[in-house]
């Protein structure tokens, strides 16, 4: 009988060994390192850092969207108060002189804004408007309308500086009748009330506002930078129709205005 070569019996042993024992694989040192305890610490504290910023960042970007929508508030009403004084004056006006062109401080409601020009509350409105992220309403006649204005006003614009550049050549200048003139000053004023009152109407009956104070929105906002951190939702109400006629009544006002000022403006400048 032939004997196993000793060499075979040192590989057979080993073997069994192996198989007996499976050998454990050996660790990742990554894995080792994430895992050691000042690694999970690190991070732990790292994760209460982020978390606890980002709470406080969210807490002030709340405050500051409640400013902004208490702030907008009184705008809009210092805005329709100057307004409307100014739609009296031009009502109540007999002659050209006694139009003006813009609302001044009469109609003023906050004492710490009555000293600036409308201009100048105007455009402050713009800027917190800029800071509002309006949802899309569920009908688009409002919109429809909008898109007409836009014409209406460009076409306004274009004959007005279309006459003046006339009004530049030498010669003669033909004659501005002073009565249709002054009909022509008071449809503008009025137009003006009604836009601007339309618009006002909007904010009060269409939308009512919240913070809008999503992650980004806060990430943003903690870096310097102004996001929309409010949100103009569509009101409830503006879904019952005697709500809508609100705005189909004044659509309908602007309308008949822009009309008549159409019809004047062809018997000033043809």
């Amino acid at each position: 009988m032939a004997r196993m070569p000793k060499y075979e019996k040192i590989r057979n042993r080993m073997l069994r060994e192996r198989l007996a024992k499976p050998v454990e694989p050996k660790k990742s040192k990554l894995w080792a390192f994430i895992n050691s305890g000042i690694v999970l610490w690190l991070l732990s504290a790292l994760l209460l850092s982020v978390g606890g910023g980002y709470v406080t960042n969210h807490a002030q970007c709340m405050k500051e969207a409640e400013q902004l929508i208490n702030r907008q508030s009184m705008f809009i009403q210092e805005l329709y108060g100057r307004e409307l004084a100014f739609k009296t004056t031009v009502d109540d006006a007999k002659t050209v002189q006694k139009i003006p062109f813009l609302p001044g401080s009469d109609g003023s409601i906050w004492p710490e804004l009555a000293k600036l020009q409308y201009l100048q509350v105007l455009q402050e409105f713009g800027l917190l408007n800029g800071r509002v992220a309006y949802d899309d309403l569920p009908d688009d006649f409002i919109a429809k309308a909008r898109a007409k204005w836009i014409e209406f006003n460009i076409a306004k614009q274009n004959k007005i500086s279309e006459n003046f550049d006339k009004s530049q050549l030498p010669g003669p200048q033909p004659k501005t009748d002073p009565a249709v003139f002054f009909k022509f000053r008071k449809l503008l004023g009025q137009l003006q009330f009604e836009d601007q009152s339309f618009q006002h109407d909007l904010n009060a009956v269409a939308y009512y506002f919240e913070p809008n104070c999503t992650v980004v929105n806060t990430f943003f906002l903690a870096l310097g930078y102004k996001p929309q951190i409010m949100a103009a939702r569509v009101s409830p109400v503006y879904k019952e129709e005697t709500f809508k006629q609100i705005f189909k009544d004044a659509i309908a006002r602007i309308s008949a205005l822009q009309s008549e000022l159409h019809a004047v403006l062809l018997q000033l400048y043809g």
